[in-house]
């Protein structure tokens, strides 16, 4: 992976550092430089804009709603199912 861009280097970003900073913005991980860059970013691309709605939405959704997010203990696998499984590993070893 690469080093995040510094100083003015920062400013100039593609659509791919964009969209991981936007990720990284909502855990609060963003140098001052990067922040400026990628505001700069999409103000000229509204597809990183879009984006960074999107993953806005979905991320105040999740902290309205854990318990949704949350909620994947279910029925799980049969022991009969796990047996099949195993066995089935065993074979392709």
């Amino acid at each position: 992976m690469k080093k995040p861009a510094s100083g003015l280097a920062a400013l100039f970003m593609d659509c791919r550092a964009a969209a991981e900073a936007q990720s990284k913005l909502l855990d609060g991980k963003l140098s001052a430089w990067t922040r400026i860059g990628l505001r700069i970013h999409i103000l000229m691309c509204r597809w990183c804009w879009r984006y960074g709605r999107q993953i806005r939405k979905l991320h105040d959704h999740a902290l309205k709603h854990p318990e949704i997010w949350h909620e994947s203990e279910g029925p799980g696998l049969s022991e009969e199912a796990r047996d099949r499984m195993r066995k089935r590993l065993r074979e392709k070893k």
